[in-house]
């Protein structure tokens, strides 16, 4: 058991925390941290207000499409096939979102990813905490499904993506 000294530092910790990673103001109240200027950042990644799954900067990656074809992007190894990110274009990435922290902790994603036709370019890459990947994993994954059923379009969904991928994740059922 912790005693209330030992609480209220761990309050603080999270305090300092809130305040180191997520570069806003926040307060220690009986809740715990409250943070407030919605929306977060870490560095240029802004977190949407009514999320809390982390959104790139659109204006530092707009997202990019390599492929419109669904017969391509449909061949299974396509994206194997196409997957080419540099060291270089990473570093240009971090160098961007102003990423200091250690690569482990974030994927170097696609906004739209290789498996629905996006490229590799710059402005389709994010420095992407490595939760938020896995979960937009699986949301990659149900879309191509989607698509190569014929079920949705790829240029929708290329579209989509790119402008909200959270909100077209809740709107497929969170896979």
């Amino acid at each position: 058991m912790h005693s209330f000294r030992s609480f209220e530092y761990m309050r603080l910790g999270a305090l300092f925390i809130a305040i180191s990673v997520v570069g806003c103001v926040a307060d220690v109240g009986e809740e715990g941290v409250v943070v407030k200027d919605q929306p977060l950042t870490i560095g240029n990644v802004g977190i949407g207000a009514s999320t809390d799954h982390v959104v790139p900067d659109r204006a530092l990656t707009p997202g990019e499409v390599l492929s419109v074809d669904v017969t391509k992007i449909c061949t299974p190894g396509y994206s194997r096939g196409v997957r080419n990110v540099s060291s270089a274009e990473k570093a240009q990435v971090a160098a961007n979102y102003k990423f200091t922290g250690p690569s482990s902790s974030v994927e170097y994603d696609h906004l739209i990813s290789l498996e629905l036709g996006g490229s590799n370019a710059v402005a389709n890459l994010w420095p992407e905490p490595i939760a938020d990947a896995r979960v937009k994993d699986r949301l990659e994954n149900r879309l191509r499904t989607l698509v190569c059923s014929g079920k949705m379009n790829l240029a929708n969904v290329q579209l989509r993506i790119a402008e909200d991928w959270v909100s077209l994740w809740r709107e497929i059922g969170q896979p």
